[in-house]
């Protein structure tokens, strides 16, 4: 095989190859409030909520790729209806396994979705897939989408573990919170939790039970958080991202740039066979 050969078959192979980077050990902190979280729209197209088929698109990926598997900590407990004393921040070790960072990337389109768009107007199935996934993948930040009739989320919970824990064992109650009808105070004991376990740092004194059964019994249950954070993809958290994850853009331009190159030495190695 001459060397024209041998360099056009190098670049087929990396032109579909693009890189699979690897999520290294400088991410693997605990969830900490949203400060850690990437901006979703650094890493992933702009939002769009009234493409729907975006986001099943992202949810089918994760539900065929074994995503689960890709985006844990070997250390999370796969029960999630037990003590749910976890770590939103954790990416894979580089040693855990290969890691796929299109995993990593697509849940961050459902991660946007579920913050960004007002629930009813997605398909009951993507909030369910978010709940699936929201603890073993890397959470992102999008402003909460307004809803004018739930009240603002309970911020002062975050410095509150009495408030939390109770609402907690309320909820988990049946003699107090029977599934059907769910009354108003059980509405404001879940919105204490949602606001807890979401925009909250997790402290060592409170441990939640059963979260994510009670994220289904109150799928329609909301607060609104009013953040006055704003997206800049110049943080340092989003250039991190971005190297480990890549973006839309810088993976679309690398792809077209190697496909060039290919293109063109694929003609002169035509020309010199002729």
């Amino acid at each position: 095989m001459n060397t024209m050969v041998k360099n056009v078959v190098l670049l087929l192979v990396v032109v579909t190859a693009v890189p699979a980077i690897v999520l290294a050990d400088e991410h693997d902190h605990d969830h900490g409030g949203t400060d850690d979280w990437p901006d979703c729209e650094c890493i992933v197209p702009d939002l769009d909520c009234e493409d729907v088929p975006r986001v099943q698109s992202a949810v089918r990926y994760l539900n065929e790729h074994d995503c689960k598997d890709y985006c844990m900590d070997h250390d999370h407990d796969d029960d999630h209806d037990h003590d749910h004393d976890h770590d939103h921040g954790r990416l894979l070790d580089s040693h855990d396994h290969d890691m796929k960072p299109e995993c990593a990337r697509q849940f961050m389109v459902l991660d946007m979705y579920h913050a960004g768009c007002v629930a009813g107007d997605l398909p009951p199935d993507i909030g369910t897939a978010f709940h699936e996934y929201d603890d073993v993948c890397h959470r992102c930040f999008h402003p909460s989408a307004i809803i004018p009739e739930e009240p603002d989320c309970p911020m002062e919970v975050c410095d509150d573990p009495v408030a939390v824990t109770t609402a907690n064992q309320r909820l988990n109650n049946e003699a107090v919170c029977p599934n059907d009808p769910i009354n108003d105070d059980c509405k404001q004991d879940f919105r204490i939790l949602l606001t807890y376990h979401d925009f909250c740092p997790m402290r060592d004194d409170v441990r939640l039970i059963g979260y994510h059964t009670l994220e289904q019994r109150y799928e329609g249950v909301h607060c609104n958080y009013q953040s006055n954070r704003t997206k800049n993809c110049e943080s340092q958290v989003n250039k991190d991202f971005v190297e480990l994850l890549g973006d839309d853009n810088s993976v679309s331009k690398y792809v077209t740039s190697m496909l060039w190159v290919t293109v063109v030495l694929l003609g002169k190695y035509i020309a010199f066979l002729a």
